[in-house]
C-alpha cells in the first residue's frame, strides 16, 4: 500500500515537471513584438537630448522626432530622421550607415529588440575613433521606448545613455 502511494506520487511529480517544461518552452517561443509603424517622439517623457538622438529630418528622410520601423521576413529597418538602419532578423552582422565603418547585430531578449553596434571613423586631428553602442527597443502598448547607450561618444571615452519615448502615430 505504501509502495503504491509512493509510485503514484512519483508519477504525479513527473507529470508536473513535464508540464512545467512544456509551458517554459511555449513562453520562450512566443513571437517577438511587432514594432512596425510610425512613432512620434514624446519630448516630455524623453531625456534631454532625445530630439538629437531621434535624428534630424531631411530630404528623403523621416521628419525630425519621428521614427519609422518596417519589418520583413529577413530584416528590420529603422528610419530615424535621414538615417536608415537595417538589421538582419537572423542576428548576423550588418554593415551600415555611411560615415565610417559601422557593423551591427540584433537579437530579441525577453521581448525587447536589442541592437549592438561598433563604429570606426576618422575624426580629423583626433585620428581614428571607435564608438560602441547598444540600442534597446521596448514596446509597451502604444509606447515604444528606445534606450541608447554609447561608449566613446565624441572621442572622450565616456559612456552616455539617452532614453527616447515614442507614441504610435494614429
Amino acid at each position: 500500500m505504501l509502495q503504491t502511494s509512493v509510485l503514484r506520487l512519483g508519477a504525479v511529480l513527473l507529470r508536473a515537471m513535464l508540464l512545467v517544461g512544456v509551458l517554459t518552452q511555449v513562453v520562450h517561443t512566443q513571437a517577438p513584438p511587432d514594432l512596425s509603424g510610425t512613432w512620434i517622439l514624446d519630448e516630455a517623457r524623453s531625456d534631454p537630448g532625445a530630439r538629437v538622438a531621434a535624428g534630424r529630418g531631411g530630404r528623403g528622410g523621416a521628419p525630425a522626432g519621428q521614427l519609422v520601423v518596417q519589418k520583413s521576413a529577413t530584416d528590420i529597418t529603422v528610419q530615424r530622421g535621414n538615417q536608415v538602419f537595417v538589421y538582419n532578423v537572423d542576428g548576423s552582422e550588418m554593415p551600415g550607415p555611411p560615415g565610417g565603418e559601422t557593423k551591427s547585430r540584433m537579437s530579441w531578449e525577453g521581448g525587447r529588440l536589442v541592437v549592438t553596434w561598433k563604429r570606426e571613423f576618422y575624426a580629423g586631428e583626433r585620428g581614428f575613433q571607435t564608438s560602441t553602442g547598444r540600442d534597446v527597443y521596448t514596446l509597451s502598448g502604444s509606447t515604444l521606448t528606445v534606450e541608447r547607450t554609447v561608449t566613446n561618444a565624441g572621442g572622450n571615452g565616456r559612456t552616455e545613455m539617452v532614453k527616447s519615448v515614442y507614441t504610435r502615430a494614429s
